[in-house]
């Protein structure tokens, strides 16, 4: 067996790649920087001027890499955002470390075989085994097996990957055909409504305590931003409109698609005094590049830094409604308030759509979907002062 030569300064074998926390951020660095896709596009010509397969010297690892960083579109903006490259490179890395584990048994099974790739060897089994093994381990949430919402995101990206090298004759046969499907039915999806009281309580817990967190939870409830939309957000992204008499911020949503939001003028005013208190300009100037929120330090949130951190100061509270949920609540609840808030106005689901940010019409639904359920229970016409 001839080890193939990385052009990644990693190798991830099971002979040298440690599962130290340090090490697995090293690598999932490594993997989302873009620098040498250039150089596995040159090996993957020399491939094909040698009339081989494009992809027939590449390591496990490259395959990976190049899976995740390839550009699918001339326009830059339908291209994967380095936020979706690390969900994928995350869940990508947890199936090959898995089949890592396997591969002496793997490479048992195999009579004959000279391939150093262990993605090469893959047989339909062995996913099936591993879906078996995704779907029944206790890796979720207070030591159960993952819900059917996380498992369907896992296997969906990993499905794809393998799609991948079946179509690119890296594998000779399609590995997901023995895949069971993962949809995602409505009795699946978490609760993520919130009230207006529960949203309420929270706001006023932190009015005081902490003017950080509540100016972030208000603005969160008040916009249905993205925490990766409000984390990226500028100051100079601020402005006055004196035709709508509102104040906007300019944002920057998925695929790179700009849009605006509506800061409310108690948000505004919150936002201004934070600055002043942190020594900072607050006039509004289209030029300032400092981030509309940052850390006690200055420096700006990462969007996923952001939400862990809300989630953890929501959970901080203790207040009496969290007890009676089934999972902890995320910024992502207040999209779900902001939506169902905004229904109660009677405002048009499209309108709503375009507001959120929604691809489909569809997603939006799913937000309103337990709302109207209730909204539409023929039982709220009777005067129960008959009974």
């Amino acid at each position: 067996m001839v080890r193939e030569k990385s052009l990644l300064p990693i190798k991830l074998d099971k002979g040298n790649y440690h599962i130290a926390a340090e090490d697995n951020k090293k690598l999932k660095d490594l993997l989302v920087d873009a620098r040498y896709v250039e150089d596995l596009e040159l090996k993957k010509e020399e491939n094909e001027k040698g009339e081989v397969n494009s992809f027939q010297s590449f390591s496990d690892l490259e395959l990976i890499y190049y899976f995740v960083q390839k550009e699918r579109d001339t326009d830059e903006k339908k291209n994967r955002k380095n936020k979706t490259k690390k969900d994928y490179i995350r869940e990508l890395l947890f199936f090959y470390k898995k089949v890592l584990d396997y591969e002496e048994s793997i490479r048992m099974e195999m009579e004959n075989y000279s391939e150093s790739s262990l993605l090469k060897l893959l047989r339909r089994r062995h996913l099936k085994r591993f879906q078996e093994w995704l779907s029944s381990e206790p890796l979720g949430r207070n030591g159960k097996p993952y819900s059917v919402a996380t498992l369907s995101k896992k296997t969906v990206i990993i499905k794809t990957f393998l799609k991948w090298i079946y179509n690119e004759d890296i594998v000779q046969e399609d590995l997901t055909k023995d895949l069971k499907s993962t949809n995602v039915s409505d009795n699946d999806r978490p609760n993520r409504d919130l009230s207006y009281e529960e949203v309420d309580q929270l706001l006023r817990y932190y009015e005081t305590r902490n003017p950080v967190t509540h100016i972030i939870l208000f603005i969160l409830a008040t916009t249905g931003l993205r925490c990766e939309e409000l984390a990226s957000a500028k100051w100079g992204d601020l402005y006055y409109d004196s035709f709508t008499d509102r104040y906007w911020l300019k944002v920057v949503g998925k695929n790179n698609k700009p849009r605006e939001v509506v800061i409310f003028r108690k948000a505004f005013h919150l936002l201004v005094k934070l600055r002043k208190r942190k020594r900072m300009s607050s006039d509004l100037n289209p030029n300032d590049q400092s981030y509309l929120i940052t850390t006690n330090k200055g420096n700006p949130y990462t969007g996923r830094y952001l939400s862990s951190y809300i989630t953890r100061k929501i959970q901080e509270t203790n207040l009496e409604f969290l007890k009676y949920r089934d999972t902890n609540i995320t910024p992502h609840f207040m999209r779900h308030f902001f939506a169902i808030e905004s229904a109660k106005l009677g405002v048009s689901i499209y309108d709503l759509q375009r507001t959120l940010d929604h691809e489909s019409i569809k997603t939006t639904e799913i937000y309103l979907d337990k709302f109207m359920k209730k909204e539409r229970n023929v039982a709220l016409k009777w005067d129960e002062s008959k009974f």
